[in-house]
């Protein structure tokens, strides 16, 4: 961490455009906050974090690496600091019926993700869960070049296969009717991050970083009215009403050149 931090604190004025994409598990990212603060995800440079939340059900899941990680928290504290979230989920899994799967899906909603990843459990060649269900007579022969997220390559357990489909695309659906565009998301995001960094104790965050997302900011308000005006309902339409709040109680009116872009 020392090592990757060493070259921002020696030339901060780095950090005004530093912006990683960065991949992590809820259990890794829970262990790398404790043992080094959550504001060092931030200081090292990272703006978005793609989080394999893939269901709430964890402990059906069978994976070794999910242990006790609260995504609400995570989510929370990312989204503070101005980190944008990617959170990827899957439909499908054998424990997935009726009885659980749209409240699944509304754990990942009441997450508020920047972005999302939505797709279909997908059996790849070379992978534990193909040698799985082929084992189990559940394998599918799809040509190569049709073999992705979205295709049918193993049988499901307890929905049919295009209920999968269509639960994904509701789910994608329901994040923007629930919480606008991810346009938006960034911005209120984002907006956060640049009040965090003013009020932190780090000179680089507070006199550096924090002018990335003034930028930042400026640039997403200008889409601003357009969000406000196509929104695809009222609550939405609301919300979009609230963070152009937010922007001007945290940063301040926009310039004319801001409203003029807007219009």
């Amino acid at each position: 961490l020392k090592q990757i931090k060493e070259p921002w604190e020696s030339h901060p004025d780095m950090v005004e455009s530093l912006d990683w994409f960065a991949f992590g598990s809820l259990d890794f990212i829970e262990w790398f906050a404790e043992h080094n603060g959550w504001d060092a995800i931030l200081e090292i440079g990272i703006g978005v974090l793609f989080v394999g939340v893939e269901s709430k059900f964890q402990d059906l899941l069978g994976l070794s690496k999910r242990t006790s990680a609260d995504a609400r928290v995570i989510f929370r504290e990312l989204h503070t600091r101005g980190i944008r979230t990617v959170a990827s989920w899957v439909c499908g899994w054998d424990f997935h019926d009726h009885s659980n799967v749209w409240e699944d899906l509304n754990y990942l909603v009441a997450l508020y993700p920047t972005y999302q990843q939505l797709t279909r459990l997908t059996p790849f060649p070379g992978t534990p869960l193909w040698d799985q269900v082929k084992q189990e007579g559940r394998l599918k022969e799809v040509p190569w070049e049709d073999m992705h997220f979205w295709s049918e390559t193993g049988k499901q357990v307890g929905l049919e296969d295009h209920e999968t489909l269509n639960i994904v695309e509701q789910g994608y659906d329901l994040l923007y009717r629930t919480w606008g565009p991810s346009m938006l998301r960034r911005l209120d995001v984002e907006l956060s991050g640049y009040a965090h960094c003013l009020r932190s104790e780090n000179p680089v965050l507070r006199d550096h970083k924090s002018k990335f997302f003034r930028t930042q900011c400026g640039m997403a308000w200008t889409l601003l009215p357009a969000m406000e005006r196509f929104a695809p309902n009222g609550i939405v339409r609301r919300r979009a009403r609230l963070i152009d709040r937010k922007y001007r109680a945290t940063i301040g009116d926009p310039s004319p050149v801001q409203e003029l872009l807007a219009r």
